[in-house]
Parts: structure tokens; sequence; C-alpha cells
């Protein structure tokens, strides 16, 4: 949690339709007078829940230091646990399927986290089923404390890991495009400091999956000029309820397949549209030329006969 207000309401709503052993919200330090004005605004509204424990930091350690604090201090008091910021709109159905799963799915190790978003795969999305992949997601997540002992928050430990087991760099994307490869660039370059990619990285070197339902029950409306890790506005997910009871995984081999190729055929066709712009583009622009080129040198020689 930072500088925004507008979602605090209704996560608390939220939070207070159930029953919950502790609740720690974490707040990074302000960097602008304005911020400081904002987080007095929150401030106010965390009065009306007493038994909230606050974690304020003195000072802006930026996202990726102020995830891993609170992640640190969780794991070392709790064996499972819920982890939301505060730019995400909930599902009805997202806090009791996430404790539904985080018991049920406690003893799989190969699970690295369970998701509350989805991509809006076509077809998937039609049916209450539950999907893993090696895809991580930061909006609305449940993990255990087992599955963080290994894993550093250090970029260059796990990268230097990651290579030393001889994968490919490009395979941190999973299905996605280059959208973690190019996360990893702005890492590297200091452009970004999150704390996804390291995980992401961390995930596929040790072949985990997260845990998806099939509609996505968390929407995303942060992003902006004024985020300060994605400059663009979000309005990612569709809320959904999902209807969790007996509720069965699909992971076969043929929804691996499906999902590849819905990511191939989305990403693939994106490109084809840019490069078919570009190319009428560069055509038209070249066609104009050649017109305007003859046109001169009718005039031209018009001119010359004329004189």
């Amino acid at each position: 949690m930072y500088n925004r207000t507008k979602c605090l309401d209704h996560l608390f709503e939220r939070m207070n339709d159930h029953k919950w052993l502790d609740v720690h919200v974490f707040i990074d330090g302000a960097r602008t007078q304005d911020d400081i004005r904002i987080q007095s605004i929150m401030e106010s509204r965390l009065r009306h829940h007493p038994n909230f424990k606050i974690h304020w930091s003195e000072s802006n350690v930026g996202l990726k230091n102020a995830v891993q604090h609170a992640v640190q201090y969780i794991t070392s008091l709790y064996s499972k646990f819920i982890v939301l910021e505060d730019d995400l709109i909930l599902s009805r159905s997202f806090f009791p399927f996430l404790r539904e799963m985080l018991l049920k799915y406690e003893s799989d190790k190969s699970l690295a986290a369970i998701s509350g978003f989805t991509y809006n795969v076509p077809v998937l999305n039609k049916f209450n089923v539950l999907y893993s992949w090696p895809i991580n997601s930061s909006w609305g997540w449940a993990s255990w404390s087992s599955r963080w002992q290994n894993f550093s928050w250090d970029l260059n430990v796990e990268l230097k890991e990651f290579q030393s087991t001889g994968r490919r760099l490009k395979e941190i994307n999973g299905w996605v495009g280059r959208e973690y490869e190019n996360q990893l660039a702005d890492n590297l370059c200091g452009k970004k400091s999150t704390w996804v990619i390291i995980r992401q990285i961390f995930i596929i070197r040790n072949g985990m999956r997260i845990l998806h339902p099939s509609k996505s029950l968390v929407k995303n409306v942060g992003g902006g000029i004024d985020s300060t890790n994605s400059k663009y506005a979000l309005a990612r997910g569709l809320i959904k309820d999902f209807d969790y009871s007996n509720v069965q995984e699909v992971n076969s081999q043929l929804l691996d397949y499906w999902i590849k190729l819905f990511f191939f055929v989305k990403f693939s066709l994106i490109i084809k549209v840019i490069n078919r712009s570009i190319y009428y583009v560069l055509y038209c622009s070249s066609t104009l030329s050649k017109m305007y080129r003859k046109r001169y040198k009718a005039i031209g020689r018009n001119s010359e006969t004329i004189s």
C-alpha cells in the first residue's frame, strides 16, 4: 500500500464479510507532500479498523523492497497467507476461493501460489474449473510460507541460478509474449525495481506453477502517470463470481496446448497487425512520393514547352 485511497473502502468492505486471524497493512513511506496528504487520509480510514496491524515505513523504499519486507515478516509468523495491493476490485468469491484452495492444495509442493486473477482465455472462461501454469501474478494472490524458504530476493542471484541450469532466458515469459523478458531488461538497467520478475525466474527454474480459477476474481484499476512501475492506466480482469465448491482442476496436456496456442495466436496477430500497418504507411508514403515526383516532372516539361 502506498498512496491510493480510491479502492480502500471497497477492500475493507470485502474483508469485513469474513473473519480473520490477523490483518497486516504495510504502507511505504511518502515521497512528496501530496503523498503525505493522501497517506493522512488513509490513516484516518484505517482508524475505523482497530484490529488491523499497521506497519509504516519511515522512508520510501520502493515496490520491490516494500513487498520483500512484508512477505518476509508474514512468512516468519504464519504458514499461509493472502496478499492484496491497494488498487484492486474483488469479486465476492475472492476470499472464500483463496481460503479453500490454501487448505486443499497445501501439500502440493509443485504449486508456488494461488492467483485470484486470470487471463480471459476463450472457452476456458465458460466453465468453473481450475488450471495451473507457470505465470506469476501480483494482483491478489495467496501462498504458503514453505514455498518461500529457498527464494532469494536478489535478481542477480536468481538469474545466475537460472542460467546455471542451461535454460534459455526467453523461457521466463511462459506464454505471454515477451512481457517478463522486457521487465527483466528494465530491472537490470535500473529503470524499474520489481519483485515479480525475480519470483517468475524462481518459479520457472524450479518447475513450479500457479493455480488459477478459470474466471478472474480480480480487476486491477491501478497504473497511470502517478504510478511508479506502470505508467499506463490499467483496468484488467473481468470480475465474475466463481463456484469453487467441488471444482475440478484441469491440467491436461491438451489444455496446455490450447493456452499456448491462444497466446501464440493472440500475440502473433498483434505483431502482424503492427507490421501490416507499418507496411501500408510506408507503401502509401512511397506511392504518394512517386505520384508527386511524376507530377512535378510533368509540370516542369510543360513549363519548358511554353517558354
